[in-house]
């Protein structure tokens, strides 16, 4: 009475037994063997068992996925809608609300590339940091009610606004710092100045009626790109300002050195290579 094989047991080949007949010793012990061998033996799946007499191979046989830590402690979690995984360990796991509380990771940055190294976070409704790294060298998108922000090493190149603006750092009361503006913001300057790398395409305004000398620094101290724009404007009313440069060459025309700039003058000078400037306007002796 062995199973095919199908796994499937038949009955033995003496058939059934007659009421009244005896019945043979060899068919009954023979039935009783094969009994109890089937019932010691691995019950195949076609007869609701698992072909196996071990866990590993019964998993096999059946296509289950084997048993694992990280998985069971995936499983004993509670979820949720907006909820994130976050591994905290060896086969260890948390959830955390992606739109709620800071979370931390830790990160660092090898041979200029980043790994996951201080804190980092993701809360896009409070205006925490979407995405920190450290206070020097950081990566971070903010989101507040009216902004979305981004910074590199402390300071904020670029907003996007609650307009759609996209605008760049020193952001104030009017978006003359937007990405693609196309007008000049003034720096009112009425005292002797020297250019600061920030002056690139800004109007240095005067308008005191005193004398003052405005100073373009050497390139070893403050390396203007190639190209970089300053206007100066010198006001109705306003004194001489002296347009100096400290080691490299201002060109006017064809003439070198520092030059004047009158009441009502106006100039503009562009960095031509790394260490000359090249002058043009009126008013300018």
């Amino acid at each position: 009475m062995a199973r095919d094989g199908s796994g499937v047991m038949s009955w033995p080949s003496s058939g059934a037994a007659v009421s009244g007949a005896a019945i043979s010793s060899t068919a009954y012990n023979t039935f009783r063997a094969d009994l109890l061998t089937d019932l010691n033996a691995a019950r195949p799946i076609t007869a609701g068992g698992t072909g196996a007499t071990t866990a590993a191979t019964a998993r096999t046989a059946l296509g289950v996925q084997a048993s694992d830590a990280l998985l069971t402690a995936i499983a004993a979690l509670t979820t949720s809608a907006d909820r994130f995984l976050k591994f905290t360990g060896t086969d260890t796991v948390a959830v955390f609300d992606l739109f709620g509380t800071a979370n931390t990771f830790t990160a660092t940055q090898t041979s200029g590339r980043w790994a996951v190294d201080t804190t980092a976070y993701f809360d896009l409704n409070s205006g925490n940091p979407v995405l920190a790294f450290d206070a020097t060298d950081f990566f971070l998108f903010t989101r507040s009610s009216s902004l979305l922000s981004y910074g590199v090493g402390g300071i904020t190149p670029w907003q996007i606004l609650s307009t759609g603006e996209i605008v760049g750092y020193d952001v104030g009361p009017t978006q003359t710092t937007a990405l693609g503006f196309r007008g000049t913001i003034l720096n009112t300057q009425n005292a002797d100045y020297t250019f600061v790398l920030a002056d690139a395409a800004k109007t240095i305004y005067h308008t005191s009626a005193s004398t003052h000398t405005y100073t373009i620094p050497a390139n070893a101290s403050v390396a203007y790109p190639i190209g970089t724009i300053i206007q100066i404007e010198n006001e109705n009313g306003g004194g001489n300002v002296t347009l100096a440069i400290t080691s490299d060459t201002l060109r006017w025309e064809s003439s070198t050195g520092s030059r004047t700039i009158a009441a009502n003058g106006s100039a503009s000078i562009k960095k031509m290579t790394s260490t000359s400037w090249r002058l043009v306007g009126a008013g300018i002796t």
